[in-house]
């Protein structure tokens, strides 16, 4: 939770301080954040997204969030051109993730904002949008489903393939399968991941990618090594049966 808050001052409100007092008295626990940034509209109709998913997380927890912010709110946009975000002292490396299903996409955004050195600029729905969230968010990476209704992932990467062809991209698939992770990748993947890997996973894949690297979901990556295996292998067998027909002649 307190992660989540810090995470939103840092995107939105361009605050020099940030105060954190913690008070635990009997079966209550109470925190209070407070920073002197520019501020919002509490009562706006905007969707928040930080903040829906918080107050969702108390409310689980038997809690609630309280919130002010008093007038005048003096807005200022981040523009992804003129200044990288920052969250402490590393440089972040922005996320746009692209996926069907919104529990997907918050288990994600909970996953990646665990991590110091990246953050989640923007989410959509499906891959008809992607092209517009890049456009104006300019992603290092962009994490998207395979299998999504409208537009598919496999569609996404053809389109990045001829404007963004060196957007890095993780793919995300229900299928463990060798024949559509080799698929994915030959259409521009840098990552494949099974929908039910570790979390861990999906930091190894954002290192490897960011990295200039491939990454494979181990699920996978046996299936890709066995075939490799048995190629070299017949390769190696038929080279050993050409060579003595070669001496005899």
């Amino acid at each position: 939770m307190i992660q989540e808050c810090l995470t939103n001052i840092l995107r939105h409100a361009h605050a020099s301080p940030v105060k954190i007092d913690i008070e635990i008295d009997e079966n209550i626990l109470q925190i209070d954040v407070e920073d002197n940034g520019v501020g919002f509209d509490i009562h706006s109709k905007s969707d928040h997204l930080g903040l829906v998913y918080m107050r969702e997380r108390a409310l689980i927890a038997g809690g609630d969030i309280v919130m002010s912010s008093p007038p005048p709110w003096q807005a200022q946009p981040y523009d992804p051109v003129s200044a990288p975000l920052r969250k402490g002292a590393y440089t972040m490396t922005k996320v746009i993730l692209v996926d069907d299903h919104q529990l997907v996409r918050a288990g994600l955004r909970a996953l990646i904002d665990g991590l110091p050195e990246y953050s989640v600029v923007a989410e959509g729905s499906d891959g008809a949008e992607v092209q517009t969230l890049v456009d104006q968010h300019h992603p290092d990476v962009l994490i998207s489903d395979l299998a999504m209704s409208n537009v598919s992932g496999f569609e996404v990467l053809e389109l990045l393939s001829k404007g963004q062809p060196d957007l890095p991209v993780i793919v995300l698939s229900i299928h463990a399968s060798k024949s559509i992770a080799i698929r994915a990748l030959k259409a521009g993947a840098k990552a494949y991941l099974v929908n039910d890997s570790a979390g861990t996973e999906l930091k190894f894949a954002l290192q490897a990618i960011c990295s200039g690297q491939q990454y494979l979901s181990p699920k996978v990556s046996g299936l890709v090594l066995a075939e490799f295996d048995e190629k070299t292998h017949s390769t190696t067998t038929k080279n050993t049966y050409s060579r003595p027909v070669k001496q005899r002649y």
